[in-house]
């Protein structure tokens, strides 16, 4: 399959986000300002720019997430905790570091019949933790609730994630990984999460039926399917150009499962998806505003209001 030409015409997609939004206290190249974050939101601000995808999230979140929330579809709807999970991340040249606040309170929103009844009829949903706090059971119950023909992607950096006496963020083992690949369609995830993920992701491939892809900064990304290996080349922003770099990984896994799930073209889909990324480094998360008259002339109108 290729390049689908009637995307303005299309139904709805369904999207489901289950995963952790936090607070991000955030220092970058160019911007410091204190925000909602976590890769559902991020994820949340693209897909508000498409005609075709309506977006709910499910994560656990305190009475201090409320201004964050407006027009947010999210569940439960009123909070669950005292307190949201607070990230506190410096990014300099592309290289973050991190601490995490409030984790004890972060927990798993359970699923009831209406999270149910909404991953029934989701072409597309995503597990996005912050924290290695989802187990596989977990996963297995939403792959179970979903009909057959949607993707399932898994967004593993939280799995990659333990925390020292200071709250710092130190390395932790995939353990999970050999599981999980057995369950979800697709992984994306940054070589930064891992110095091995590249290699991780090879055999996670050609042990299974996943589509492993590895993203790579200003170099694009590299997709794994069985024994083979597709690079995802993208254009390089110069570092003095660069607003912010952070959220843009989420943004890519967003749009490439999306087009993904469209055309089962992994080329495709990373065109759309490193472009769109790429756009992104132009602005800081509350001011993104995505041209795609480029990418698909005629077919997205720029000025789009959902």
């Amino acid at each position: 399959m290729g390049c689908y030409n009637d995307l303005s015409m299309a139904q709805p997609i369904e999207a489901i986000l289950y995963g952790h939004v936090c607070q991000d206290k955030n220092e970058s190249e160019a911007a410091t300002y204190m925000g909602s974050g976590s890769p559902l939101m991020f994820m949340r601000k693209i897909f508000l720019q498409l005609p075709d995808v309506k977006a709910t999230l499910v994560a656990s979140y305190g009475e201090d997430f409320l201004p964050y929330t407006k027009d947010v579809q999210i569940y439960p709807p009123v909070p669950n905790v005292p307190r949201t999970l607070i990230y506190e991340n410096v990014s300099i040249h592309g290289i973050r570091q991190q601490k995490a606040l409030n984790r004890g309170e972060a927990v798993a929103v359970e699923i009831n019949e209406s999270v149910r009844e909404k991953l029934q009829s989701s072409a597309l949903t995503f597990v996005a933790p912050l924290l290695p706090t989802i187990p596989v059971s977990y996963v297995r119950f939403i792959r179970n609730a979903m009909p057959p023909s949607g993707l399932l992607t898994l967004l593993p950096q939280g799995y990659y994630r333990a925390f020292d006496s200071e709250n710092r963020v130190i390395p932790r083992e995939f353990v999970e990984a050999d599981e999980l690949i057995r369950i979800v369609d697709l992984i994306i995830a940054s070589e930064e999460d891992s110095p091995d993920f590249r290699k991780q992701a090879k055999r996670w491939a050609a042990s299974s039926n996943c589509l492993i892809v590895v993203t790579l900064g200003d170099k694009g990304a590299a997709a794994y399917k069985g024994n083979e290996e597709i690079m995802l080349s993208t254009r390089a922003v110069a570092q003095e150009d660069v607003v912010d770099t952070v959220g843009s990984g989420d943004i890519f896994s967003a749009v490439f499962a999306l087009h993904y799930q469209k055309t089962r073209n992994i080329r495709e889909a990373g065109r759309f998806a490193n472009e769109i990324a790429r756009q992104c480094l132009f602005y800081t998360p509350d001011q993104i505003q995505i041209d795609y008259d480029g990418l698909y002339p005629g077919v997205y109108n720029s000025s789009h209001e959902k």
